[in-house]
């Protein structure tokens, strides 16, 4: 919009406002509402739109940003965001009618999924990742780095947590990863599932982070019992408050849609494939299984939903 400017784009000195509003609705209106059908746009999204409109209306027709905004639309006709989103909509049916072939519903599928992954970049809306993200990295450099010496409180260790009765290891072994490979691939995992957050809501999305990671604690300590009585000998196990990272496993598994982008050797790949890869990649040599224990329970857990 601010290149038109030049082109005489404002009330003062400016073209007609008719004319600068027709430019508004040919060049400025396709690129701000460009691929809104396909996200998860809010009421109040719609207003802070509504509200940019307004006050470039209101300088297009050289009024004061306090005139009424019934005002500005009878003087130049104009449409709302609301009506425009609602028009644009309503014509995406007919043409799902018209070429039903063109929007299946598997296409509508990907492109939610590609919207949801990939259309805002940050924490938009996922406060609560972005706290549980940060402060886990954080715990997680200080004891890897300036803080070494206090590592050893952290041990998630079976052996110290049944025979000595350290069951405040159950707790303390959640805070940080002390494993740096583990610290990068959880950070990616949590960054990208943020998209819960977005889809549950911030309320939501802490209950099932915080029943879940006790459930799964439960399940671990079960584990943990049934080898001592078994008297399989345990080593120290991953620290990291992977018991709410495993479980969100399954939602992403059910929830979002798999998306071919191509193939290697014959392996289909999505956009998912990465995820996953990362997933295998700490789960990888561990003495018990406990990405398993954390995937049966966040099954467990969509079964209940």
């Amino acid at each position: 919009m601010y290149s038109l400017l030049g082109a005489g784009l404002h009330g003062i000195n400016g073209i007609n406002p008719l004319l600068s509003y027709k430019l508004w609705r040919t060049y400025v209106i396709p690129r701000m509402l460009y691929g809104i059908e396909i996200l998860n746009i809010t009421k109040t999204d719609i207003q802070k739109l509504e509200a940019f409109s307004e006050k470039t209306f209101k300088q297009i027709l050289s009024l004061p940003q306090r005139t009424a905004d019934a005002a500005i639309y009878i003087l130049l006709g104009a449409e709302s965001i609301e009506q425009l989103n609602f028009r644009n909509s309503r014509e995406n049916t007919k043409e799902n009618r018209k070429f039903p072939y063109l929007f299946d519903g598997e296409l509508k599928k990907s492109l939610l999924v590609m919207g949801a992954l990939h259309g805002t970049t940050g924490f938009y809306k996922s406060p609560s990742s972005k706290g549980l993200l940060t402060a886990t990295l954080l715990s997680s450099f200080a004891l890897n780095f300036p803080f070494q010496q206090y590592r050893h409180y952290f041990w998630y260790n079976p052996h110290l947590i049944v025979e000595k009765q350290q069951l405040w290891r159950i707790f303390s072994s959640k805070v940080a990863y002390l494993d740096l490979k583990d610290m990068c691939c959880c950070s990616i995992l949590m960054y990208y599932f943020r998209i819960f957050e977005r889809r549950y809501g911030s309320r939501k999305f802490l209950s099932y982070m915080l029943s879940t990671a006790i459930i799964s604690t439960a399940l671990e300590l079960s584990v943990i019992y049934l080898f001592q009585h078994l008297q399989i000998k345990l080593q120290p196990l991953p620290s990291g408050p992977l018991c709410m990272l495993y479980p969100l496993f399954i939602p992403y598994y059910c929830e979002v849609p798999r998306v071919v982008f191509g193939h290697i050797f014959g392996i289909p790949m999505t956009g998912k494939s990465f995820h996953y890869i990362l997933g295998l990649q700490i789960a990888s040599q561990r003495i018990i299984k406990l990405p398993f224990v954390g995937c049966f329970q966040g099954y467990c857990g969509k079964l209940i939903s």
